[in-house]
């Protein structure tokens, strides 16, 4: 799908990380915004940076673990723009940890809000999308999802449950010969916001060899991902990137290599902090 100035995006997860990026990427190709998130003071700031662009721009306070809040969001959006042409379910949590340390309600709320939020946002936006033959969306996944780390089972498994949900939807819409579409975004270890940022303020930073990418980089992936209509991407590296060959045909030797080396150390950095605080 072309993006075209006068298009209308909502954005989950927008007032901090990599939703920052994302938001002011699309303004930029003068698409109006729907933000929503938690954070209203990150929504409004995000607005006031974006207003100069010439966009319209409307803040929607959402949890995306909560269904009514999501019904909101969509009754907004319709109501302010008329229709949305870009959905891009960005909003996630993570939590790298023992699981037996990790509670019951921290695991229901990271799949309401990582994999429930958006395959109830994309179930309602769907409807107009496919009367109008024509809409986007843009599911932000995790490299995690792909190759699931230690210490991270039930974000490994949402993002997984995401990639999947994508790939089933976007397949849907063209065996239905619709021009509405779907992709996913699977990054590794980015920069300059979001998790891997988070992750360095206790110690968790990954070897040269595996790297990792600036933020702006998913932004651009996102717009990429429209107008091209690409399946998937997986934002990793070129080194990491040749690891997909290695775990489909050889994932025992992948699985054993990958401990020897210290791929996961940053993780359990990050793991053994978390415990300690429990």
């Amino acid at each position: 799908m072309k993006i075209i100035k006068g298009q209308n995006a909502i954005i989950t997860g927008a007032s901090r990380g990599l939703g920052l990026y994302i938001a002011k990427t699309l303004a930029s190709q003068g698409v109006n915004l729907v933000l929503a998130a938690r954070t209203v003071s990150g929504l409004e700031e995000l607005k006031e940076q974006i207003l100069p662009l010439g966009v319209k721009v409307v803040v929607q306070p959402t949890d995306m673990s909560d269904q009514e809040d999501i019904q909101q969001l969509f009754q907004r959006a319709n109501d302010e723009f008329g229709c949305i042409d870009i959905v891009v379910n960005n909003a996630g949590i993570e939590l790298f940890s023992d699981y037996d340390q990790v509670s019951v309600d921290e695991i229901e709320q990271m799949i309401k809000v990582n994999l429930v939020g958006p395959m109830l946002l994309s179930k309602l936006c769907l409807p107009s999308m496919y009367a109008r033959n024509s809409g986007h969306f843009v599911n932000i996944a995790s490299a995690a999802g792909i190759f699931p780390p230690p210490f991270a089972e039930p974000y490994a498994a949402t993002k997984a449950g995401l990639i999947g949900f994508t790939l089933s939807l976007r397949t849907s819409a063209k065996v239905k010969n619709s021009q509405v579409s779907a992709s996913v975004i699977s990054p590794g270890f980015m920069d300059d916001a979001g998790m891997y940022e988070e992750m360095k303020k206790v110690g968790g930073k990954v070897q040269w060899f595996i790297g990792s990418l600036p933020a702006q980089k998913l932004a651009d992936s996102v717009l990429m991902a429209i107008e091209k209509d690409l399946s998937e991407i997986t934002l990793l590296p070129g080194f990491p990137r040749l690891t997909k060959l290695f775990n489909l045909f050889a994932p025992k030797m992948f699985e054993k290599s990958n401990i020897r080396s210290g791929v996961y150390n940053a993780i359990t950095t990050v793991a053994e902090h978390r415990n300690k605080d429990v």
